[in-house]
C-alpha cells in the first residue's frame, strides 16, 4: 500500500491511500495541480518513505501520526 501525506491550506494535514502506484502517481499530480504541498509517499510494502518534501523535517511532528 501507498500513502500521499500532504498539507492543504483549507483542511490541513491529509493522506491518500491506494495499493496501485499508478493512482497514486496519478493523484500525486492532481493535488500539485490543485495547489496542495506534497508532504510524502510512504510505501508501506517496502517500509520507506519517498518523495520527501524539501522541508520534510519542518513537518514531521505533524505528520507523525497519518504515517503509522
Amino acid at each position: 500500500m501507498y500513502r500521499i501525506i500532504y498539507f492543504d491550506t483549507q483542511t490541513g494535514y491529509r493522506k491518500f491511500d491506494s495499493d496501485d502506484y499508478d493512482i497514486i502517481a496519478e493523484q500525486h499530480m492532481n493535488l500539485k495541480k490543485h495547489g496542495c504541498k506534497i508532504i510524502c509517499i510512504v510505501d508501506y510494502s517496502a517500509s520507506v518513505v519517498l518523495n520527501k518534501c524539501p522541508d520534510f523535517k519542518a513537518h514531521v511532528h505533524e505528520v507523525e501520526r497519518l504515517v503509522n
